[in-house]
């Protein structure tokens, strides 16, 4: 992977390229997860999967409010869509929450 770097990639501020340092496709990139999870002989997932899962993720290791704005920050979401979308997922979160005020 580190062969591959190539500093065009930095400069254009992409996050995924081709090797021709361009986007990629949506397509192209569900075409690429579709062939890991294969590869890998897991269950396909899509990209809206793997978004929930990293938000579910970083709700879960927040400790307060603050970081839970940050959290909201870094999905692009508001910290309402946050709370309604991602907390109601972990029970335990809302146990601690509580504890934590009580």
């Amino acid at each position: 992977m580190l062969e591959l770097y190539d500093t065009n990639y930095f400069e254009k501020d992409l996050i995924l390229a081709t090797q021709n340092h361009i986007s990629p496709t949506l397509q192209n990139i569900r075409n690429t997860l579709v062939k890991i999870c294969r590869r890998a002989g897991i269950q396909e997932y899509s990209l809206h999967a793997l978004r929930h899962t990293f938000a579910t993720n970083i709700v879960r290791k927040t400790t307060n409010m603050g970081e839970l704005k940050d959290a909201a920050e870094l999905l692009g979401d508001s910290y309402d869509v946050v709370i309604k979308t991602y907390f109601h997922t972990d029970s335990q979160k809302k146990v601690d929450l509580v504890d934590a005020i009580a």
